[in-house]
């Protein structure tokens, strides 16, 4: 028998709301900034540091705080490396054989190289990796490289110990006792430098570990920008829903969206239904219109069966090319060189770079799928030409993901910071005075770059990514993710195009031109995701026509047989 919910037990709750910062794909886009360093880089000189540019927006997360987190960790590194450097040249300055300090620090490294292996296979949120993987903590099997490494260290050890040695012999046998005895008080000393300046710099770099940890942890209580807050974050934050969008010359015009699926087009002929009567069609009430019609499915407002966070907005796409400078509002066109002052005046001339789009956004998964439609509408040529664009934004890497079900203890995580600090402060020795060039060479570009004002001109001046599109892993982590996307943007198009018709029916417009648009569109899945071009000509001709999986394209071939 069955059982039922009363005889089985109360239902599992359910999961708690997203903290206060925002939903689970900022928190593990803010995680990103301090696990992966060439991500950090990347949205601090590329979209921080460039005023030159524009700003794409980010649909299912919220860059100010995954910038504010991205600061933070660059200071802690930059203090970090600085000190180290400073402890590196102390001792190969006071020591007086280079090689001990050397011998001192591989030691060190060695040691330290299992707990790094420990620390990463616990899943711990400092080893960046997902926390509710199923995998079991286990000691694992050394590669092929590693073992190599390993192999070359060990003998590096003994032949730095034999030469240390063969040098104080030596020098014992050739000289009087005072003699014999100056190496091994130098040794000695050495010895004493590499144990206090080794043990010292350990603390320090465990003491960074642990800060490191401490800004991780603190990442779902975040309580948000400091006071004043930075000026550049806000114009960022406000920049990424900004009604204006300029993208980067050779990029798409939907950057930050995603990947760009295959857009589609049709246009048909507008014919009165009603000889006698008045055809009024106008661009803006049209796309008021769909707006209006689609937004009733927003689960806030809608029944049960309506789309999830789903949002509408009205945007100007125009190429960095094509401006003087970064414009995010209508009324900054004419500054940019154009003609319009108004989203409605772009919409009533669709023929110069500028173009409107409506844009509907589902973000799903809590913020981890974003989908995307885009839809322009152009009334030219006594024609309605309709246009649709879908993006899809599939969820961050899964090594961001150390937040959520099967986290880590916070203090777990404090410790394991700590000992990753301590662990890996020989490699962060003697990479310290490399990181402190690169950071100081990145410094003086970013401080050239920091003082355009935008009205130069520029070589680019449109956005490149988002912060959300560089934190994305472009591989489906769950089926029914990638599933999730097919269906909302079936859904959204379909919608759309329901809309359309609509408002031209009821604007005296013959629609079964339309019509068969639609159902020839719905009924045989033309658009799956690709293009298709079909063509059969001629008293029996034929047609085979393809276009299966993401982005394919179809083409059909017919003749007489």
């Amino acid at each position: 028998m069955i059982p039922t919910q009363s005889q089985a037990g109360p239902a599992a709750p359910s999961p708690a709301p997203p903290p206060r910062t925002g939903t689970w794909a900022t928190m593990f886009l803010c995680a990103g900034t301090y696990l992966d360093r060439e991500y950090r880089d990347y949205v601090i000189d590329q979209i921080y540091m460039r005023p030159d540019r524009g700003i794409a927006p980010n649909p299912g997360a919220d860059a100010a705080p995954v910038l504010r987190h991205a600061l933070k960790v660059r200071r802690l590194e930059v203090l970090q490396q600085s000190i180290l450097l400073s402890g590196l040249v102390f001792l190969l300055v006071a020591a007086a054989n280079p090689l001990v300090p050397a011998v001192g620090l591989a030691l060190w490294a060695l040691a330290g190289w299992p707990v790094l292996v420990l620390e990463s296979r616990l899943g711990t949120s400092q080893a960046g990796r997902r926390s509710t993987s199923a995998r079991p903590t286990r000691w694992p099997r050394l590669h092929a490289g590693t073992a190599v490494g390993l192999f070359c260290l060990a003998l590096f050890l003994a032949a730095a110990v034999a030469a240390i040695t063969a040098t104080a012999l030596s020098a014992e046998a050739a000289g009087a006792e005072p003699a014999a005895a100056r190496p091994a008080a130098g040794l000695l000393r050495d010895l004493e430098l590499v144990i206090g300046g080794g043990t010292a710099l350990g603390l320090i770099a465990a003491v960074f570990g642990l800060l490191r940890a401490r800004g991780l942890i603190s990442i779902p209580t975040d309580a948000g920008p400091p006071a004043p807050p930075d000026p550049r974050i806000a114009y960022i934050d406000e920049a990424q829903s900004a009604p204006v969008v300029a993208y980067g010359i050779g990029k798409h015009p939907f950057v930050g969206s995603g990947r760009l699926i295959g857009p589609w087009e049709f246009a048909i002929a507008l014919r009165p239904k009603d000889a006698d009567a008045d055809m009024t069609v106008d661009a803006v009430d049209l796309n008021r219109s769909v707006k209006a019609s689609v937004q009733k499915l927003d689960a806030r407002t809608g029944g049960a069966g309506a789309l999830p966070n789903l949002a509408l907005s009205d945007h100007l796409y125009v190429s960095g090319g094509a401006v003087l400078r970064p414009v995010r509002h209508a009324h900054e066109l004419p500054h940019a060189g154009f003609p319009f002052q108004s989203l409605e005046e772009v919409q009533r001339s669709p023929v110069t770079a500028v173009r409107h789009y409506l844009r509907c956004t589902v973000s799903s998964w809590d913020g981890e799928l974003v989908t995307t439609v885009l839809l322009h509408c152009a009334l030219q040529g006594e024609s309605l030409y309709v246009e649709f664009a879908g993006c899809i934004l599939p969820p961050i890497a899964p090594r961001y993901h150390v937040f959520g079900e099967g986290r880590v203890p916070d203090w777990a995580t404090l410790v394991a910071g700590a000992l990753r600090g301590a662990a890996s402060m020989p490699v962060l020795l003697v990479r310290s005075p490399f990181d402190s060039v690169h950071y100081l060479l990145r410094a003086l570009r970013n401080a050239v770059r920091s003082k355009h004002d935008g009205v130069r001109a520029l070589r680019d001046r449109g956005a490149v990514h988002g912060v959300r599109e560089l934190g994305t892993h472009w591989r489906w982590l769950d089926y029914f993710q990638y599933r999730d996307s097919v269906k909302y943007r079936g859904i959204l198009e379909l919608q759309f195009l329901d809309a359309i018709t609509h408002y031209l029916r009821g604007n005296n417009v013959d629609t079964s031109e339309l019509e068969q648009r639609v159902a020839a569109i719905m009924n045989t899945n033309i658009v799956n995701f690709g293009q298709f071009t079909a063509g059969a000509a001629g008293t029996g001709a034929t047609a085979f026509t393809g276009a299966v999986g993401d982005g394919s394209s179809g083409t059909a071939t017919g003749g007489k047989p």
